[in-house]
């Protein structure tokens, strides 16, 4: 059931949100020069491993294209965002210069949810490390509960587009942030199963951290997860 609706759910999105998908191309296959036009660093990738692992994926093709999200299981949507430093390191060994000054320090990130129901915004603190030209990825609650709660979500099945920015500063003082990116999740207005709980799942309703029930049946299956 879990796969159908996922299958359902990733076929939506490709045909409502070609628009935003063709852009979301265009950079990806541009990136270098997104990156080095708009931004220190940008945003890689976001989404969870498609095994539904609890760890972020290092790589952006193991990555789900668009999110999942079931409120009767989560009170939050979490997923990972892969962030890329586009700068060199500032050492000069000629002036003996040993401090770095281009190591970026990430402290926060807006997050835009957009709904059939309206729009929830919100600036999260966060915390991280990039070196000059280095990666890594954070788990972040890119629909928080508020949200949640703000737009009603849940209430029926629905597409809502969520817009992430992140903020930081680099070791030598300057600010510097990520050029806006989208990602699509679909809500789902009735729980994947008629499980009331879930166990041994490290994020509850985010992507396929809720029970699989095979199709027809009542109830949970013995093991919860994809």
């Amino acid at each position: 059931m879990a796969s159908l609706r996922w299958a359902q759910a990733s076929l939506r999105w490709a045909r409502g949100l070609l628009g935003i998908a063709a852009v979301g191309i265009g950079c990806s296959v541009l990136q270098m020069g997104c990156a080095s036009n708009e931004s220190a660093f940008f945003i890689e990738a976001i989404g969870n491993d498609t095994a539904g692992k609890c760890e972020c994926p290092a790589g952006e093709a193991a990555r789900l294209l668009t999110g999942s999200f079931d409120p009767s299981f989560g009170s939050s949507f979490s997923t990972c965002v892969a962030l890329q430093s586009n700068l060199t390191s500032g050492k000069k060994a000629e002036n003996y210069n040993r401090t770095e000054t281009n190591q970026i320090q990430v402290y926060a990130y807006d997050v835009v949810v957009t709904s059939a129901g309206g729009s929830f915004a919100t600036t999260i603190a966060t915390g991280g490390t990039l070196i000059p030209g280095g990666s890594f990825s954070m788990l972040v609650p890119l629909i928080p509960s508020e949200a949640v709660e703000a737009l009603g979500l849940g209430a029926a099945d629905e597409d809502v587009v969520v817009t992430v920015t992140v903020y930081g500063r680099t070791t030598g003082g300057v600010e510097v942030e990520t050029p806006e990116l989208s990602y699509g999740v679909t809500v789902y207005g009735s729980p994947v199963c008629s499980c009331t709980a879930v166990t041994e799942s490290c994020h509850p309703g985010s992507d396929l951290q809720f029970p699989t029930c095979p199709e027809g049946t009542q109830g949970c299956p013995e093991t919860n997860g994809p």
